[in-house]
């Protein structure tokens, strides 16, 4: 949740930010009300959590490859490094680094 609300603040507008943060948490809290009573099911009527376990694998590396496969944003490096360069602003509007 921490990692998604920060990609959130790093990667969207500020205007925009209210409803991606909305869609993030509708994301996770929705998977958290389904996952559970469908996770029962399926233990339930297997028997086992091997298939528990592999829908988690699934979903896990689906969530990878959606990562990977996404662009980049134009004027970011291609190499999804999520550690981008900020310099601080003044109260004057000038950043640290124009001095």
């Amino acid at each position: 949740n921490a990692v998604a609300m920060l990609a959130v603040i790093m990667f969207v507008s500020t205007r925009q930010a209210g409803r991606a943060s909305g869609l993030v948490m509708l994301g996770f809290l929705g998977g958290l009300a389904v996952s559970g009573p469908i996770a029962g099911y399926v233990v339930d009527e297997t028997d086992s959590y091997r298939l528990v376990w592999l829908g988690a694998a699934a979903v896990s590396a689906i969530a990878a490859l959606v990562m990977v496969a996404t662009p980049a944003r134009p004027g970011s490096s291609s190499t999804h490094s999520h550690s981008p360069t900020v310099s601080p602003e003044r109260a004057d509007g000038t950043s640290a680094s124009d001095s």
